[in-house]
């Protein structure tokens, strides 16, 4: 057991293939899964019990990452929402633990630790600092929760090991597998692996052709191939 006052850190990090994903809830941006992973790592890497080594923890999958495909993943989600009673809100204090899910086959990948499905909309990532204490997380009340993806190219990017989980990882003029994370008025932020591992794509760097508004040429959630050009280490 992990014994009086030990402080655990949740056990799923980017780059990690999990298994055994089952949908319990469809809101209007995606799916919430339950999935198996390693259950959490006490600080300083001590020895976790056996027990806690295989248990299943909550998970958000954004719709654009159901599939590499967008028609695919948007027919899929429709066709979740349908087995699992609609469209619902998400609720961080609902318990969908006794909730009947529909078990996926698919393995998926881990983006981000820790994200805030209620903020989607707002950059709802929070895993720039790995090491934060599990107090300050409770002040911010933001649920742990991990980001995945079930994205054919991210898991084979995870695979053979081309899956960047830090900054230092990644090579100028390399090609990466990346989605969409967001898209603006002067271009899309891209991510390459991890969920905060992003950079600008101006608008004039989107495609070969004269870009007038960038929604018209990529979507949020979209799977790209990213030539990194140039990487800032200010």
């Amino acid at each position: 057991s992990a014994g009086s006052g030990a402080r655990l850190k949740h056990g799923a990090f980017p780059g990690q293939i999990v298994s055994e994903l089952e949908v319990v809830r469809c809101t209007q941006d995606g799916v919430l899964v339950r999935f198996k992973g390693p259950a959490a790592k006490k600080f300083e890497d001590e020895e976790v019990g056996a027990e806690q080594k295989d248990v299943f923890m909550r998970g958000f999958i954004p719709k654009g990452h159901l599939s590499d495909e967008a028609e695919v993943a948007e027919k899929r989600h429709k066709k979740l929402a349908k087995q699992l009673g609609g469209i619902k809100d998400f609720d961080k204090a609902s318990d969908d633990s006794e909730v009947t899910g529909v078990k996926v086959e698919d393995k998926g990948v881990v983006l981000s630790r820790r994200f805030n499905p209620a903020g989607i909309e707002k950059d709802a990532e929070v895993d720039k600092d790995e090491k934060e204490d599990e107090k300050d997380e409770q002040k911010k009340h933001i649920p742990l929760i991990a980001l995945l993806s079930l994205k054919p190219s991210m898991h084979s990017a995870a695979q053979d090991g081309s899956f960047v989980t830090e900054f230092e990882g990644l090579e100028e003029s390399r090609f990466y597998a990346g989605y969409i994370k967001d898209v603006r008025d002067f271009g899309a932020l891209v991510s390459v692996g991890a969920w905060r591992l992003s950079g600008l794509a101006n608008k004039g760097q989107l495609t070969d052709h004269f870009v007038e508004k960038p929604e018209d040429e990529v979507t949020v959630g979209q799977s790209v191939r990213v030539l990194i050009a140039k990487l800032d280490t200010e």
